[in-house]
């Protein structure tokens, strides 16, 4: 089994400019130079992670004095962008860990959850202990659903079927269409003549 070999990425070609030239004793990272010269997102470029447009790379090249060309980079774009989408291909549906997350955040900052614990003055219902502050006795409380551990994966299936569905089932629409698909259509009642 061929290993496909990896093209060189613009990026890599700015790094190898940038370890050669003074600016290295400078600056800590090609990533902070190109920034600095440029304007241009260093970090994504070099990465390989952003597109290299032509009106960077020009940039680019003047910034290297004409070291590194316009072409070399374009042509290390147009190599790499196809293996970097192969092998790393564009996210289309949230991960579980994404939508846990935002979950997450919704309940810990719940007007249900803030006011459980107001409810019980802030103590546990358990043992009486105290939520403090204080440096040194930190207590922190949780919140328990009483009705046991939440199934996330129930979760899960569910934002995916009603929200997160795949992209051949949305379609974008400015506001005001948007509006119309949701209003329901008045029916006319027939009056009998």
């Amino acid at each position: 089994m061929a290993k496909t070999k990896v093209p060189v990425r613009p990026g890599l070609l700015i790094n190898r400019f940038f370890k050669k030239s003074v600016l290295a004793k400078t600056y800590k990272k090609a990533a902070d130079w190109l920034r600095a010269a440029t304007g241009i997102n260093g970090r994504k470029i070099i990465s390989g992670k952003m597109v290299l447009i032509e009106k960077n790379a020009i940039k680019i090249s003047a910034a290297t004095g004409g070291l590194v060309t316009v072409d070399e980079l374009m042509t290390a774009e147009a190599n790499w962008r196809p293996y970097c989408i192969e092998k790393y291909p564009p996210a289309t549906r949230a991960s579980d860990a994404q939508i846990k997350s935002a979950l997450h955040r919704l309940w810990l900052n719940s007007p249900e959850r803030r006011t459980a614990l107001k409810n019980s003055g802030y103590k546990c219902e358990d043992c009486g202990i105290k939520q403090t502050t204080k440096k040194g006795e930190e207590v922190k409380l949780q919140v328990h659903h009483k009705r046991g551990h939440v199934n996330w994966q129930r979760l899960f299936d569910a934002v995916r079927e009603e929200l997160l569905v795949p992209p051949e089932e949305l379609s974008p629409l400015c506001e005001p269409c948007h509006n119309t698909k949701h209003t329901p259509v008045a029916t006319e009642e027939k009056t009998p003549a």
